[in-house]
């Protein structure tokens, strides 16, 4: 029996001509530039001075571009323990992309809070009890921390309320939900590295100026934009 080879129709040639010379091409482009430059995909590049944001294809064009507001460039001490809120300048990597983030605060954070409400500034120990003025005691029980009271009865405490008892502030330990407050963030984070990251935030009125603790922040719609269009590994240029 004789086996003959079925011809493609003309209408189906129209589509697979193009489609298989646009592979020859960019097959043909890749091997091109790889022998006079390496191909760089889109990056951002943040310039602090200018407290604004680019994102930037490979030929320079500029794709996007909204305001930030950037570190304070302020120093604060504390115990021995010192602290200065710069945005890092260098080169880095956008290592992951976060909705609705939980911040975690650093211990700054309860320093500052201390002295603004004039509070002496203590540490809630995760193993053992606080005893409070009122008979109650200050404990931490698996992730909550909460008061348990003479009849030995445990209720938890809001995870967003500060723990002020007696004057003082205390420090809740990492990995408890009072160490973790929701909304601070915005909508979306996307991880640079060494705890910092670009992200939304409820404070509008910062953006433009010099007023984070080094993290770069952005309005809503510009976070947006960013969370959907950049994927990991994208490189970021702090100057």
């Amino acid at each position: 029996m004789t086996h003959r080879t079925a011809r493609p129709t003309r209408a189906f040639l129209p589509r697979v001509v193009p489609a298989l010379l646009g592979l020859l091409l960019q097959g043909a482009a890749t091997i091109a530039g790889a022998q006079t430059a390496t191909i760089e995909w889109p990056r951002i590049e943040v310039s602090v001075a200018e407290r604004r944001l680019w994102v930037v294809n490979e030929r320079g064009d500029s794709l996007f571009t909204a305001p930030i507001a950037v570190g304070r460039g302020t120093t604060l001490k504390a115990d021995g323990r010192s602290w200065t809120f710069r945005t890092p300048l260098g080169a880095t990597v956008v290592t992951a992309k976060e909705v609705a983030p939980d911040w975690m605060p650093p211990d700054w954070h309860y320093v500052e809070l201390a002295r603004e409400k004039g509070l002496r500034l203590e540490r809630l120990p995760r193993d053992s009890a606080i005893t409070l003025a009122d008979g109650n005691r200050l404990v931490v029980l698996d992730t909550l921390v909460g008061l348990v009271d003479t009849a030995w009865t445990f209720r938890d405490l809001p995870a967003t309320d500060d723990l002020i008892f007696g004057g003082a502030l205390y420090i809740p330990p990492f990995g408890t939900r009072n160490r973790s407050i929701p909304g601070v963030l915005g909508a979306f984070r996307l991880q640079l590295g060494n705890g910092i990251g670009l992200h939304g935030t409820p404070d509008t009125a910062s953006i433009g100026k010099a007023a984070t603790h080094g993290c770069i922040r952005l309005r809503a719609e510009d976070i947006t934009w960013l969370h959907e269009n950049i994927p990991v590994g994208t490189r970021v240029i702090i100057r």
